[in-house]
């Protein structure tokens, strides 16, 4: 899996990971250089002779006298600033190592949550009428976030781990053999059996997790989502027992997994200090002098102080990559997941001309057993008033999604002027439309942002909003507010009436300049009074706008110029208002 995750990152990612090898490189060298430049420090301590009278002094001793230094007579300072310069820098770069690790983790991890919402926006509308927004959620913003710091950071530990351990074994491989031989089979031996031990668990703990963390976001949405029936039903408890049991299982499973990875830390540390001990137990017990061996033993434990916390945060990277393992499956399917067409930006909008018209077009969900819509016919002029009506499943929010482009027809084609609408032209046809829903969805944003929805605040045309708003007929209200356009309507337009958030979808449409505005059941959930106060602002719309209006009381469409009434999918006939009202 690792290997795919590798796949997704760009080239600059991935020359950016390449140079942060280069620097796990240079940080295991200068930790080695930190290392051996114990021996020569505390061999001097003990006996002088034996660092000045090598080969190695010699040669650093010529270094010293070009420089004005007397080498032998200050040995004791030369090797102390040495000593101290090998463990800064050596801490230096091992900072610049975290430090780059950290935020290159942290850059990739952004690049995979933009690009999972990237896929997720780019799919077919079809894909997210089955999609489960607690996943979209979930996956974008709590598992890829738990990637960074349980993959990526980990496998870069992991490498360090590697590299660093291949310099040590280089450096004393050459001083002791046979016990830094000895010393790295035991601890890798007891890693091994202890990771062994573990992995099950570990999947375990993932696969609830991963689970988890879908279900509560899920009890999370559903529960604050109907607030008011929760708070009509008085159902908190409840709501907040399936969020109790949720979250426990997660946090049962996440302290499982964290417990687990770091466990084998007071094993080792317990076999190191023995083992240190032992060895100098061992070296006094033979006679050896200890001012000969003070050295090495310094550096072994130099070295252990540096090599375990290491190796133990690589043993902790094991234990994520293998408890997230299932979370890390469902990220690598969503970045898999293909876009189907583009949905991106789309040239210039298809202008109406002439007419929209559905030639045999026939539908059926995946879900479904039975054609939603079969062989539907009919012509809308350039200009027209038209409404659409129905039973609830006759069909009529499919012929709208179909006409929209957001679904395919299984057979049959939409026509716009002639040309079938394909995969080629759809962002274009799509540009020129306008959808006013039951719902009219609201940012907690400026009156201003959520007519010019999408635009950033400052790109936005200042005569057309004001123009828009004219139209929609809720340029008055807006002037009498103290901010104006500026003015914030709360999240989903919560300080806004029914009226003004529906006029505020009408706007939009304006803002838009579409040729086409559908109001998809826009006015179902208003009073008479309001809702015929909404149809005023419609019915001023230019005569150049085609109007399609999909509504359950028929008062609605009293200005439509035809009628297209659905019935179990079919087309059942298209008619006038009044015929409508005479059943004729």
């Amino acid at each position: 899996m690792i290997k795919r995750l590798w796949s997704k990152f760009s080239r600059r990612r991935r020359f950016q990971f390449s140079m942060l090898l280069v620097l796990i490189v240079v940080s295991s060298i200068t930790e080695i250089f930190a290392v051996g430049s114990i021996i020569p420090f505390i061999t001097i301590l003990t006996k002088q002779s034996a660092v000045t009278d090598t080969e190695g002094y010699s040669v650093l001793a010529g270094f010293l006298y070009g420089m004005g230094i007397d080498p032998y007579r200050n040995a004791l300072l030369v090797l102390t600033v040495l000593f101290l310069f090998a463990i800064v820098f050596s801490s230096a770069v091992r900072l610049l190592l975290l430090v780059a690790e950290t935020r290159l983790a942290f850059a990739a991890g952004n690049d995979i949550s933009v690009d999972m919402y990237r896929r997720t926006l780019y799919q077919p509308y079809e894909a997210h009428l089955v999609a489960n927004s607690s996943d979209v959620v979930s996956g974008v913003l709590i598992k890829a976030k738990r990637m960074i710091g349980a993959v990526i950071i980990p496998v870069i530990r992991i490498v360090n781990a590697f590299f660093l351990l291949l310099v040590f074994f280089i450096f004393f491989i050459n001083i002791e053999p046979l016990f830094f031989l000895v010393g790295v089979s035991v601890f890798g031996l007891v890693y091994a059996l202890i990771g062994l031990s573990f992995k099950r668990k570990l999947l375990l703990a993932g696969e609830i997790e991963n689970r988890e963390h879908r279900q509560v976001m899920q009890v999370l949405q559903e529960g604050l989502g109907g607030i008011r029936d929760v708070i009509l039903d008085r159902s908190q408890d409840f709501h907040v027992r399936l969020f109790a049991d949720s979250d426990h299982k997660l946090r049962s499973a996440s302290a499982q997994s964290t417990l687990l990875a770091s466990y084998p830390r007071y094993f080792i540390e317990t076999l190191a200090i023995s083992a240190f001990a032992l060895t100098g137990f061992l070296i006094a017990r033979s006679g050896q002098a200890m001012t000969d061996s003070l050295p090495f033993l310094a550096s072994i434990a130099m070295a252990v102080q540096r090599l375990l916390p290491v190796l133990q945060t690589a043993f902790q990277g094991w234990a994520n990559l293998k408890s997230i393992s299932p979370m890390l499956a469902d990220i690598l399917r969503s970045l898999e997941t293909p876009v189907s067409f583009d949905l991106g930006e789309a040239s210039e909008p298809i202008a109406l001309r002439e007419s929209l018209a559905f030639h045999n077009v026939s539908f059926r969900y995946q879900t479904s057993d039975v054609a939603n819509l079969s062989e539907i016919n009919f012509i809308i002029r350039k200009g027209e008033r038209i409404g659409v009506v129905g039973a609830t499943g006759s069909g009529k929010s499919t012929l709208i999604d179909i006409s929209m482009g957001l679904l395919e027809p299984a057979s049959g084609s939409v026509l716009v002027d002639g040309v079938p609408l394909s995969r080629r032209n759809i962002g274009s046809w799509q540009r020129s439309l306008a959808h006013v829903p039951q719902s009219i969805f609201l940012a907690d944003a400026t009156i201003a942002e959520n007519i010019a929805l999408g635009q950033a605040k400052e790109s936005i045309d200042q005569d057309l909003l004001i123009q828009a708003a004219k139209q929609a007929q809720i340029y008055d209200h807006i002037r009498s507010l103290p901010q104006g356009f500026d003015a914030r309507i709360g999240e989903r337009g919560v300080r806004i009436s029914g009226g003004q958030r529906q006029r505020i979808g009408i706007a939009r449409a304006l803002y838009k300049r579409a040729d086409i505005i559908i109001l998809d059941e826009a006015t179902s959930a208003l009073d008479n009074d309001t809702e015929r106060s909404v149809m005023q602002s419609v019915e001023s719309m230019s005569e150049d706008i085609t109007v399609i209006i999909v509504a359950h009381r028929i008062s609605t469409l009293h200005q439509c110029d035809r009628i297209i009434e659905l019935e179990r999918g079919r087309v059942k006939r298209i008619c006038t208002y009044q015929e409508l009202l005479n059943g004729g």
